[in-house]
Formats: C-alpha cells, sequence, structure tokens
C-alpha cells in the first residue's frame, strides 16, 4: 500500500533570486525534500488555486533522473490505470505497459 499525507499550506515563504529572475521561495519546497527523503511514500497534495503547487511539485521532480506526472485533468484517460488498483506495485505494473 502506499501512504498519503494531507496538508494545508501557507505556501510563499520568501523570496529569492535565480537566473536574474525573483522566484518564491515556499514552505512546501523543503518540506517535499524532507517527507521524501524521510519516508519515500506517496504525498497528497491540497489546497487552494494558483498558488503554486504545481510548480514546486515539478521543480521537485526536476531532482530526479525521472519523474511522471499524471494531470487527470488533461489526461482523463488515466484514470483508468488507477481504477481498482490494488496498490503502489500494481499501479507502477500498469504504468509500465503504457505507451
Amino acid at each position: 500500500m502506499f501512504g498519503l499525507a494531507l496538508e494545508k499550506w501557507k505556501f510563499v515563504h520568501k523570496l529569492r533570486w535565480k537566473n536574474g529572475n525573483i522566484m518564491l521561495k515556499r514552505k512546501i519546497d523543503n518540506y517535499l525534500s524532507d517527507y521524501y527523503r524521510k519516508s519515500g511514500n506517496a504525498l497528497l497534495i491540497t489546497g487552494a488555486r494558483q498558488v503554486g503547487k504545481t510548480y514546486s511539485i515539478r521543480e521537485f521532480g526536476k531532482t530526479f533522473k525521472s519523474f511522471i506526472e499524471i494531470n487527470f485533468i488533461e489526461n482523463p484517460d488515466a484514470v483508468g490505470l488507477f481504477k481498482d488498483a490494488k496498490g503502489s506495485a500494481d499501479i507502477l505494473m500498469r504504468l509500465s505497459t503504457t505507451g
């Protein structure tokens, strides 16, 4: 089974500079790294619209050799991959057999 954690965020922490652009440093950025390092479990992120959830997760994903984003809004057919799944191993097997 895969673990889920629900958290509510105050997303904006402070500003930082990156390549001459102002970037928002969000509290979630450090939390994602710490959570993954300590548990390695799945994490469900919820929160208000337009606060940077997707951006932070995509940036965190860049730290891995491989990163897959499954967006049910942009790709509603992906819901079938998770229907009746028995656990994370089942989901990974289904993902590996899809093109």
